[in-house]
């Protein structure tokens, strides 16, 4: 969500026990969210692997 300020939230999403993540994406969604993203992502990043 953002401020009025222009400043956003990121917000920790659980990942489930032996799932590797490698790469994480940031897009511009409705006020309280959605289930998926409804926009092309803005920014794209991946890095090293990571299992929780």
């Amino acid at each position: 969500n953002t401020e009025p300020s222009g400043h956003g939230m990121v917000e920790q999403i659980p990942v489930p026990a032996g799932v590797e993540l490698v790469a994480a994406a940031v897009t511009d969604e409705p006020a309280g969210g959605s289930p998926q993203p409804t926009t092309t992502p803005l920014v794209v990043g991946s890095f090293a692997p990571v299992k929780s």
